[in-house]
């Protein structure tokens, strides 16, 4: 799976759950929720796992259930 396609997904649940999203001509990923923002530009997957994990502790419920 490519970064953009990982984030594309991340992005998907996150609207789901209330988080607005939006993403940039620069192919950077704005999220935000509540008073809360964040600009990412993620290069490799270390840095979309840092994204889900920054999500994670703003409330993105990342668990998948059968």
């Amino acid at each position: 799976m490519e970064i953009g396609e990982a984030m594309q997904l991340i992005a998907e649940e996150a609207e789901r759950q209330g988080f607005l999203v939006k993403q940039t001509r620069s192919s950077m990923w704005h999220f935000r929720k509540g008073n809360d923002n964040w600009l990412v530009a993620p290069k490799d997957a270390g840095d979309v796992l840092e994204v889900l994990r920054v999500l994670i502790s703003a409330g993105l419920d990342w668990s998948f259930r059968d």
